[in-house]
């Protein structure tokens, strides 16, 4: 009975968790020992349990907006991450998006600048997620990325609270991270022309190509998408290596007659986009799932 009760003890050790509403007016800390228990005690410090359903609720990563809704990534999560709890009429929204639609920060143009075909937050904003979690480079999009390299090192090391010499050492990784997904783009691409080369001298032409222009003549409803995702999707060759985690999901979660309305082009090619785009998001969840994994042992062991 004494081993059974100590064994299963860890297991059921509380996470110390921080909560907020869509509007982060307010941030509560908590402990709960499960996903839905975080849920249901969001709800009541935030007033949430007085209108509408538990199933309308959706957790969500405050820093970037990816959606929590599995226990065992839930568990691995380190101890003070930030929890944002939605109700079904919300949505999240970066911390900085009212300013940035105004301002200008360090050279990152507003949040929908035609200019910016991807993700422009304020470089704080990031370093922020990037202190939180050094995994959060997985999930950022290519412009947040070159956003934090291309900030002084002297300055980077002042908000993460690190040494120069280690904020230039961070630099570089996200350096690396942003040629390693170049390598990934220009091997999707010859992974594609591969395909597309006919075999045994045959010239028999692309079939997507005569269905570019087949559009459903019946207008469709306005893509959610901004002019920043847009533009990423129509300029980028293998777009979803630039998207960030929470852009991939919105692609994913279009729907497939106005993602084809925004973007002119085939049926077909949409729903190869989006089972791109869904097929990059799983494969970043499993690796920041096994980083975290390795992180959490690694704390582990020096407690012990």
């Amino acid at each position: 009975m004494d081993s059974q009760s100590s064994t299963a003890g860890p297991q059921s050790r509380p996470s110390l968790c921080k909560i907020c509403g869509s509007d982060r007016l307010k941030t509560f800390g908590v402990t709960a020992t499960s996903l839905e228990d975080l849920t249901a005690k969001g709800r009541k410090k935030l007033g949430l349990d007085k209108v509408g359903a538990q199933q309308g609720y959706t957790v969500v990563l405050e820093s970037d907006g990816t959606i929590v809704e599995d226990e065992d990534y839930f568990i691995l999560l380190p101890d003070n991450t930030i929890f944002m709890i939605l109700d079904s009429s919300q949505k999240w929204t970066p911390v900085d998006e009212e300013i940035e639609m105004d301002d200008d920060v360090d050279g990152v143009g507003p949040v929908d600048s035609g200019n910016q075909p991807e993700s422009s937050n304020d470089w704080k904003v990031l370093a922020r997620q990037l202190k939180q979690s050094f995994a959060c480079i997985i999930t950022m999009s290519e412009s947040d990325l070159q956003a934090l390299i291309d900030v002084r090192s002297t300055e980077l090391a002042k908000e993460l609270g690190e040494t120069p010499k280690r904020a230039e050492a961070m630099q570089d990784s996200l350096q690396l991270a942003i040629d390693n997904r170049e390598e990934q783009r220009e091997a999707k691409e010859l992974l594609k022309l591969y395909k597309n080369t006919p075999l045994n001298g045959d010239s028999e032409p692309a079939k997507e190509s005569d269905q570019v222009d087949c559009l459903d003549p019946i207008s469709s409803e306005p893509s959610s998408l901004n002019k920043r995702i847009i533009n990423v999707l129509n300029q980028k060759s293998s777009p979803e290596v630039s998207l960030s985690n929470v852009e991939l999901q919105k692609v994913f979660n279009e729907n497939e007659k106005d993602l084809q309305s925004a973007l002119k082009i085939s049926m077909e090619k949409v729903k190869g986009l989006q089972r791109d785009c869904r097929e990059e998001f799983q494969k970043r969840m499993s690796k920041v799932t096994c980083l975290e994994q390795l992180s959490k042992r690694s704390r582990n062991k020096r407690k012990l």
